[in-house]
């Protein structure tokens, strides 16, 4: 399942949102280290495929797709030495898989640039122990090395050297391996550092905050980004006022549109940055059901249709023989799957096959 941690100074309004995100009602007061033990929320997917699937089939339940989220506390400068609660904080952002920094931007004194800078300082600091210590020992096993051993594809002491070096330039592990070979950003990915996660900028705003300002901090990110060698725009910069999302996710569907209409706003809404997270991280949803049930099922880009199937369950990949295999779009153009077979839009696949975003499934096993 798809993990997200939500990182931030202190009051940067991480439970707030994360309250939003899930609806539930965990501690947010204004002070530093309310959110002690992390707070974890299962939330769906918004899919209006997952919906229109569920009419075309009458189908009685429907399983969407989910991301969890973690509410992880805030971090100080000097965290990844145990500052406040640092370690702790610390280890549950390297269980998640991307990691979204939270930047207050609700107040004039706010310097979001300043709170990205700390928050990312502390992982990279956390990361020189890390790679330092990979580096020594891996300098000592080659210098005891039996001739003849089988070589490594790369010098492996030799990039340790050289992340090292952009580690100690505050250049996040992420900017350093991107143009790297596969086999040495593998190489790096097996050490779980916690500046090389994906993440997503997310400015947190009030109502007075004029577009003129949230521009100018934008503007301010992306410099600081090119500087580390990483291209961002200002489309890929969240914008949320996690106050007023909070509010609006305690109301009925009918309430909540009566209230964005007195507010006169342009509403988003989270369900554009839950589908943000689901796709930074390159994974797609296939479907499978019948009148009784429809699932989505969340996949990586590129995933067999064994594999897929062992998603759904083991047996299924490990007694796998062949799939039948219809996309979203032609199943609702035809009307069904009995119409679409009359159609011969039902393509019957191996194990090999590559499935698409939207993929209806139906699994032949032993």
């Amino acid at each position: 399942m798809l993990s997200v941690g939500i990182v931030g100074k202190p009051n940067a309004g991480k439970s707030t949102l994360f309250n939003a995100l899930t609806n539930q009602n965990v501690p947010a007061e204004n002070y530093p280290f309310c959110t002690i033990d992390k707070n974890t929320g299962v939330v769906a997917v918004p899919d209006e495929r997952l919906d229109k699937l569920v009419r075309l089939f009458d189908s009685k339940e429907r399983i969407p797709a989910t991301v969890t989220f973690v509410d992880i506390a805030g971090l100080v400068a000097g965290a990844s030495q145990g500052e406040g609660l640092g370690n702790m904080f610390l280890a549950h952002i390297r269980e998640v898989e991307l990691i979204i920094f939270l930047l207050g931007a609700y107040e004039q004194e706010s310097e979001p640039i300043d709170d990205l800078t700390v928050v990312e300082t502390e992982l990279i600091l956390k990361d020189i122990e890390t790679v330092e210590k990979r580096y020594q020992k891996t300098k000592k096993e080659k210098k005891y090395e039996k001739k003849g051993a089988t070589a490594s594809k790369f010098d492996e002491v030799a990039l340790l050297e050289r992340l090292l070096s952009q580690l100690n330039n505050n250049i996040p592990a992420i900017a350093f391996s991107q143009n790297l070979e596969v086999e040495e950003q593998d190489y790096i990915r097996e050490m779980f550092l916690l500046s090389n996660k994906k993440y997503l900028i997310t400015l947190n705003i009030s109502e007075k905050t004029s577009s003129e300002t949230v521009s100018q901090y934008k503007q301010q990110i992306i410099q600081d980004r090119a500087k580390k060698g990483i291209t961002l725009t200002e489309e890929e910069i969240c914008i949320v006022n996690a106050k007023l999302e909070y509010e609006i996710s305690r109301l009925s569907d009918t309430e909540k549109n009566e209230y964005i209409e007195a507010l006169g706003i342009e509403y988003i809404g989270m369900p554009a940055i839950i589908k943000r997270c689901y796709t930074m991280l390159n994974y797609i949803t296939f479907y499978t059901g019948d009148e009784r049930m429809m699932n989505a099922w969340q996949i990586i880009n590129g995933t067999s249709a064994k594999e897929a199937a062992g998603v759904i369950h083991t047996d299924l990949m490990n007694k796998f023989i062949r799939a039948d295999v219809l996309s979203f779009e032609d199943i609702v153009a035809c009307g069904g799957w009995k119409e679409a077979r009359a159609n011969g839009k039902i393509k019957t696949v191996g194990k090999e096959y590559v499935l698409q975003d939207g993929d209806l499934m139906i699994v032949m096993h032993n």
